[in-house]
């Protein structure tokens, strides 16, 4: 039998070495690689086959998370552990939904590393619902749009419950009553629309501490991003341009991951207030350094300055202090 091949990912040298060091130290014979970088790790994935990947979650380029998200796409059962200096609740169940085998937070107790690594590599030990290319695609690209924007969270939820279908960021009770709300608003406006219109909804929801921004994926999802702080009037037009661009991506996705809603009519993207960054399209890669992510907003605030998102959608007064989202001045 062939030996099974580990590859090891985590920018801190110290840290791939003791792992290193563990595995070579237990007798398994396993052919052990590491990577300094989620770039290396993939270009390591191209040269040969890995029986199981250990990362880190925070890397370089990209998180630990995206990185198992990428490589799921073109290996959907590929066993995947996730080693973390911040072990929240919420990283935990990311870790999971992407099938995750173990989660291990530092500092690496050798003791469970080892055990960890041979649940991974056991028979058995593939994710018990093989994660989809199509699943893993639209969860990296939820996590990246989190990210590059600097979201507290961000959801793909289903507008006919609330029901969350693919989620990135923080889960706590304050963001899911934000989110409740404005998916309720939401769907209350997507009912206006006639019934052959392709809409392109947008809703922002100010609900101190919660700043959600939420837009339609078609007629059933929406796509709802929240921050912890309030947005400058130039950053909006630039989420909502954004986000646009994401559920064009999603809408894609999902028509593949689910043909049988191909019929209804495709999500298509609002009139952009004003032509995108010089040099940048849609096909660019998200930045990914503190310096390119200031980039990116010091170029959308030179283009969507004194731009406001497109108005159709927009909730009613009557609509919106029912749903209690303005206060009520019969009351005050």
């Amino acid at each position: 039998m062939a030996e099974a091949r580990v590859l090891l990912v985590d920018d801190q040298r110290q840290v791939t070495r003791m792992l290193r060091s563990s595995l070579e130290l237990s007798g398994r014979g396993y052919e052990i690689l590491d990577a300094p970088s989620a770039e290396e790790a993939l270009r390591e994935l191209e040269r040969g086959p890995i029986d199981l990947v250990v990362t880190d979650l925070r890397l370089p380029e990209m998180t630990g998370l995206e990185l198992i998200a990428r490589i799921r796409q073109i290996h959907p059962r590929m066993r995947a552990i996730l080693v973390t200096g911040q072990p929240t609740r919420q990283v935990e169940a990311q870790a999971r939904a992407l099938g995750v085998v173990a989660f291990i937070p530092k500092p690496v107790s050798t003791t469970l590393f080892l055990q960890a690594v041979d649940r991974a590599l056991a028979p058995d030990g593939q994710p018990e619902t093989p994660i989809t290319g199509d699943k893993a695609r639209a969860a990296e690209r939820l996590m990246t749009m989190q990210r590059e924007l600097g979201a507290r969270a961000a959801r793909l939820v289903a507008l006919s419950d609330g029901r969350p279908l693919l989620h990135a960021g923080e889960d706590d009770e304050q963001v899911e009553q934000a989110l409740a709300r404005a998916v309720e608003a939401l769907a209350l406006s997507l009912r206006d629309a006639a019934p052959t219109s392709r809409p392109a909804h947008f809703l922002y929801l100010d609900a101190d501490p919660q700043h959600v921004f939420l837009t339609n994926v078609g007629r059933d999802r929406a796509l709802a991003i929240g921050f912890a702080v309030r947005q400058e009037a130039w950053q909006m037009g630039a989420i909502f341009h954004y986000a646009r661009r994401v559920v064009d991506e999603l809408g894609e996705i999902l028509a593949v991951m689910e043909p049988g809603l191909s019929d209804e009519p495709e999500p298509v993207p609002a009139p952009e207030p004003g032509a995108p960054p010089e040099g940048r399209s849609a096909a660019d890669e998200p930045p990914t350094t503190p310096r390119a992510v200031q980039e990116f907003w010091d170029e959308a605030a030179r283009s969507a300055a004194g731009q406001a998102p497109r108005q159709e959608g927009a909730l009613s007064y009557e609509q919106a202090r029912q749903l209690g989202l303005i206060p009520d001045d019969s009351t005050s």
